[in-house]
């Protein structure tokens, strides 16, 4: 994604300009689950940008190593800046010709996969005895890895317990939860898989992404869920919405508990009590 774009002198975030965009996002069919990530990403990209901040070719830059620093994933940064970098080139054209030049996994209406589907697309795999399909959809809603990383999951990672890759040539590590991993070993031993990448073609080369994807879309008739949201990228996306989700429960939880605790202070050493004394 290129973020060193050059954007006109002026140009700056407000309330009023975010629901301008967020209207007209709406009006081109994107869902409520949709507009809510670009809202968070907003907010988010909002309350690290200084106040009467002008935008220039420099910023999203800035904001993107920003975040890498604090330790967020490279995928869900990609998600992040990419949201603003719509909302961006919004400002700049007055219009929204920026839903055609968002990154190709926006374009269009993009279905969303809700986690009560996602289960059940679980428990179509298990029900059919389809276990390869399970453990595709599960990996990729679980741990939020891109389909072209498939080929890093392999036994000797799942041991590990972790993915290395290396997106935009930054190394990074992909945790597989404990659930996962005990679930990828066994398929690996029932396999007859002691080594090396876990999701292989009947010849024993890489999975393909056509293939993969078709594995997984077998299950929306057994599911009942739209075959259009059965896709490696549906999964990833319920991931990372999953996780956003989280951390703002976590930050209004972490809020929450700061102010009882100078509430407690407060009233142990308020200056009010000297007062009252006095």
């Amino acid at each position: 994604m290129d973020l060193k774009k050059e954007y006109k002198k002026g140009v700056s975030l407000s309330q009023e300009a975010v629901r301008d965009y967020l209207q007209a996002v709406a009006e081109r069919g994107r869902t409520d689950d949709t507009l809510k990530n670009y809202r968070r990403s907003l907010d988010k990209f909002s309350s690290w940008l200084p106040e009467g901040t002008e935008l220039d070719k420099n910023t999203l830059v800035r904001y993107e190593k920003d975040l890498l620093e604090q330790g967020y994933a490279p995928g869900y940064v990609h998600m992040l800046c990419s949201a603003v970098k719509g909302f961006l080139s919004y400002l700049e054209e007055g219009e929204l010709p920026l839903v055609s030049r968002l990154p190709l996994e926006d374009a269009g209406v993009q279905p969303e996969l809700t986690r009560k589907e996602y289960l059940r697309l679980l428990s179509a795999a298990k029900a059919a005895n389809r276990e390869c399909a399970y453990m595709l959809v599960k990996l990729f809603a679980t741990t939020g890895i891109a389909v072209r990383e498939l080929p890093r999951v392999t036994v000797e990672a799942v041991k590990q317990q972790r993915i290395v890759t290396f997106p935009n040539r930054v190394r990074q590590e992909i945790r597989i939860p404990s659930c996962v991993q005990k679930e990828l070993l066994d398929f690996a031993r029932w396999s007859n898989i002691p080594e090396g990448p876990l999701f292989r073609s009947r010849n024993g080369g890489v999975l393909h992404r056509a293939s993969v994807t078709a594995i997984i879309q077998r299950l929306a008739p057994l599911a009942r869920v739209d075959q259009d949201k059965c896709n490696p990228r549906c999964l990833r996306k319920l991931y990372m919405a999953t996780m956003e989700s989280m951390r703002q429960n976590v930050e209004i939880l972490l809020r929450m508990t700061y102010d009882n605790l100078l509430e407690q202070e407060q009233t142990a050493c308020g200056w009010e009590d000297v007062q009252r004394r006095g």
